[in-house]
């Protein structure tokens, strides 16, 4: 396709603009813009694609030629491209409409999904040799600067909202999350895939045995605890890690500083300041460490402190809440890849692995909590 050509912003007859179809299905406060745009002028020109026939064609900005119109204006500043082609128009529209501040939680996931099905679009017969790879997730959501995880939920609300428009009712995009996890989860078409899942993913093993039935460099996401076990299973554990693959470690306090040492002999990233999980209603603390193959930085959405009270239907004293564990793999992965505990002490990990679309294998070195915890499936499918 030839590159598009840019002009520098011209002034062009408002009369001459076919606005065509939109991908916005609202267009919010026009009075209010219009008003900003008669004390400020328009800051940002409309884009629009010349014609043949010398009219042109609105690619981007009906908002602000809205306003404009509304205005009595006769000309308007505008950036004019020419061939383009129809990959390319979306694009840009899309492009505009995910950066703007007015949009509806539906309106971003909607635009952001539709512009990575256009990228993949773009991009089907790959990149430029040089990436050595095809385009993806994490390509979109950079170029939109958001998290990868961000768009992965983007692309299953609006999925699901095709399916099942009662999302939409949804006040906040929380909320939509949570109401399709319900609606995934509460189908009775589903129930025995989701407990198949369970089953397949949640194993009773010893520790060394559970390691063996994972594959090195293939997991994206370690969340562990090695409370009860020696600091030194850390190089084995980590080995499972692809290089761009995340660990949080649960510890004891006693073994903080065999620990450090372990990860900085070893010239393992890691942060040194643990992170710290208060138990609500309990005067108690417990702590987590960071720390990677290659990745120098923690997941820049992990917060320091968290503050979840324990699930209620915990069966160890080091059962992590389902709220904590949802939290860890939603800044650390993306929807679809692998999230692995090899030496648990719940199902919850499953559960919140189930609920953000995540592949899951967790290991519980404890029969009798193994046990116990297969009895209580039926109350962990349930939103805690």
């Amino acid at each position: 396709m030839p590159e598009p050509t840019k002009i520098n912003h011209d002034l062009i007859d408002i009369r001459l603009i076919d606005e065509g179809d939109r991908q916005r299905e609202g267009y919010g406060d026009t009075e209010g813009l219009a008003f900003s745009i008669d004390q400020k002028g328009l800051l940002s020109p409309i884009i629009v694609e010349s014609l043949p026939s010398g009219r042109y064609k609105l690619i981007a900005g009906c908002c602000r030629l809205k306003a404009c119109v509304s205005l009595g204006w006769l000309k308007i500043p505008a950036i004019l491209k020419i061939n383009l082609d129809e990959i390319g128009r979306k694009e840009l529209e899309l492009e505009e409409n995910v950066r703007r501040s007015d949009l509806t939680w539906y309106e971003i996931a909607k635009a952001n999904a539709a512009l990575h099905k256009l990228k993949m679009e773009r991009y089907k017969n790959g990149l430029p040799s040089k990436f050595g790879r095809s385009w993806g997730q994490k390509d979109t959501a950079s170029e939109l600067k958001i998290s990868e995880a961000k768009l992965s939920q983007d692309i299953a609300l609006a999925e699901a909202s095709e399916k099942d428009p009662s999302i939409l009712k949804a006040q906040t995009r929380r909320d939509a999350l949570r109401q399709l996890n319900r609606i995934s989860l509460g189908a009775p078409q589903e129930e025995s895939i989701i407990l198949k899942k369970l089953k397949e993913s949640y194993i009773n093993e010893t520790y060394i045995g559970g390691m063996k039935t994972v594959a090195h460099g293939s997991v994206n996401l370690i969340i562990t605890d090695i409370t009860e076990l020696q600091p030194s299973i850390m190089p084995d554990v980590l080995n499972k890690l692809l290089p761009t693959g995340h660990a949080f470690i649960f510890f004891d306090l006693v073994q903080y500083s065999d620990l450090i040492k372990l990860l900085s002999e070893a010239k393992v990233p890691h942060t040194t300041a643990p992170y710290i999980w208060h138990i609500v209603g309990e005067d108690n603390y417990r702590m987590f460490m960071w720390c990677s193959k290659y990745i120098v930085e923690p997941p820049n959405t992990l917060k320091s402190h968290h503050s979840h009270r324990q699930d209620p239907d915990s069966l160890h004293k080091l059962h992590k809440p389902y709220r904590l564990l949802l939290t860890l793999i939603e800044c650390a992965t993306a929807r679809g890849q692998f999230v692995y505990d090899p030496c648990t002490y719940g199902s919850s990990l499953i559960k919140a692995c189930i609920d953000s679309n995540r592949n899951c294998r967790a290991v519980c070195i404890n029969a009798t909590l193994y046990e116990q915890s297969i009895i209580n499936y039926n109350k962990i499918t349930k939103e805690i």
